[in-house]
C-alpha cells in the first residue's frame, strides 16, 4: 500500500466513523480475521460498497495476525495456515 492509498483509505474510513491506525503501525501481509461468505451482489445501499461486486459476510471474527503472502482473488489456504488459526482443525 502506498502512502497515498493509505491516506485515501484513512479519509474514507474516517468519514464512516472508523479509526485507522497510523501508517507505520499497520501490519501487512497477513490474515487478521475470518468470516462466512454467503452472497455476492452487484449493488447495495452500503456506503462501503463500490466496484463491480460486493461480498456479504457474517460470523466475522478477528484473529491474531497470521503472516500470509497476499494475492488477488480467492485462494485455498495451506493446511498449516488453517491449523495456526484453528488449532482443533484436522
Amino acid at each position: 500500500m502506498t502512502r497515498q492509498e493509505y491516506e485515501d483509505t484513512k479519509g474514507f474510513a474516517g468519514s464512516m466513523g472508523t479509526e485507522v491506525p497510523g501508517f507505520d503501525e499497520l501490519k501487512r501481509g497477513g490474515l487478521v480475521g475470518v468470516a462466512h461468505l454467503y452472497d455476492c451482489v452487484y449493488q447495495a445501499e452500503s456506503p462501503w460498497f463500490f466496484g463491480k461486486y460486493g461480498f456479504i459476510v457474517d460470523s466475522v471474527e478477528p484473529i491474531s495476525f497470521v503472516p500470509y503472502k497476499g494475492q488477488l482473488g480467492f485462494s485455498k489456504f495451506l493446511k498449516s495456515v488453517l491449523v495456526s488459526v484453528f488449532p482443533g482443525i484436522s
